[in-house]
């Protein structure tokens, strides 16, 4: 009698257990599926349903791997068999909005605990906004890591040519394609000269010149306004000639204005992206890329064109000079002497700071290799601007020698 009594009590305690089980497993937040170990779905919570976006007669019966994308399924079920718990990240197959990142756990039952398996379950967590939350502040962190490594370049030299080629190079990786150019606007002759271009066929391109009337470039810089374009055989406006001297094939591009100072001066170009197609977030970036590239070469060419003009001021200074001498009688010549003796002085204090200043720079070590670049331009400019002046009082002084 007691015996029986304990039985009974024993299997009203296993019924409870069971039902409170059942009930949990029902209304869990994550989605449940029970399925025998051929793989054959026999349960599904509601939660299930929802995620699937199946109706529960659906559900049953279907396979696990018709519903989780488990790779070699085969291989999942046998390590289900041999009492083995299985978690990984994959996708699953049905859902509202296509296939979806899940977090699936899957895991033997059993009947008792010295009991073989009986079936299994699958424990299935929507992880797709974390993904692509991640995915995002991934992105963000590459463009920030991108448009730092770009406002180093050109805040660094002033070498056109190798500020282009460094950021042209970071775009490329940045946005994955597969080459990038910057084009030149030439207003004499009306056409773009392109400038730089890194990645497929990078070195025929440099230096190759198209009419600005003509393809997707132009059109960008006649209009100031960016383009996408997805398709390059189905836009009109696109230009083969470009790819006939590369001998690629561009499939698609996206195309930016350079403007300085409110002048458009050229634009550049990300052709042939290879994950994907472009989109707002590519054009949003290299739209930021177009304004320091456009910074970068407004300096670049300011620097050039004061150095030009430097160049001729030194030289029709010579020219005159000796012209005056010339004409001058020896009364004029002393002016003119001493003239250029209170100019060498006036200058060669500030001269010898900027000499002593760079030096001092040029004997650190944590410098980047740009910027020393430019300091030792600066102290050869300023040892020749001190040559020269050095040349005037001597020339003085041969004068008043011979004088």
């Amino acid at each position: 009698m007691r015996e029986d009594s304990a039985n009974s009590a024993g299997q009203g305690a296993s019924f409870e257990d069971e039902h409170l089980l059942a009930l949990i497993v029902h209304s869990a937040c994550d989605a449940v599926l029970l399925f025998d170990l051929f793989g054959r779905i026999y349960y599904a919570n509601p939660a299930a349903h929802a995620l699937c976006h199946l109706s529960s007669s659906l559900l049953r019966g279907m396979h696990i791997e018709q519903v989780l994308d488990l790779g070699n399924a085969g291989e999942v079920l046998r390590m289900l068999r041999q009492n083995q718990i299985i978690q990984t990240e994959t996708e699953l197959r049905h859902g509202p909005e296509g296939r979806r990142h899940v977090l699936a756990s899957l895991f033997p039952l059993h009947d008792s605990d010295a009991a073989p398996p009986s079936a299994a379950a699958a424990i299935i967590r929507d992880i797709s906004s974390q993904r692509q939350a991640y995915a995002e502040t991934q992105r963000q962190l590459n463009e920030l890591r991108l448009l730092n490594r770009v406002n180093m370049a050109v805040s660094s030299s002033l070498e056109l040519e190798k500020v282009l080629s460094i950021l042209l190079e970071e775009t490329r990786e940045t946005l994955g394609v597969e080459a990038c150019s910057a084009a030149l606007l030439d207003e004499e002759r009306q056409d773009l000269f392109f400038i730089m271009a890194e990645g497929v066929g990078a070195n025929r391109v440099r230096g190759a010149r198209m009419p600005a009337s003509q393809g997707v470039i132009g059109w960008v810089v006649r209009n100031r306004q960016p383009l996408i374009v997805p398709d390059v055989s189905q836009d009109p406006r696109f230009f083969p000639g470009i790819d006939n001297i590369t001998g690629e094939r561009t499939r698609s591009l996206m195309c930016v204005p350079l403007e300085a100072h409110g002048k458009i001066i050229g634009a550049i170009e990300a052709m042939n992206k290879r994950e994907g197609t472009f989109d707002r977030d590519d054009l949003r970036l290299f739209t930021l890329i177009a304004a320091s590239a456009a910074t970068a070469i407004a300096n670049a060419l300011l620097f050039h064109r004061q150095k030009e003009l430097a160049d001729a001021l030194e030289r029709r200074h010579q020219e005159l000079m000796v012209e005056l001498r010339q004409k001058c009688g020896p009364d004029q010549q002393a002016v003119l002497r001493r003239l250029e003796e209170d100019m060498a002085k006036a200058i060669s204090r500030p001269l010898s700071v900027i000499v002593h200043q760079s030096e001092t720079w040029l004997q650190r070590e944590d410098l980047p290799q740009e910027l020393v670049d430019d300091l030792a331009n600066i102290r050869a400019e300023a040892y020749r601007l001190r040559t020269f002046l050095s040349r005037l009082t001597e020339e003085g002084t041969a004068q008043e020698g011979t004088g």
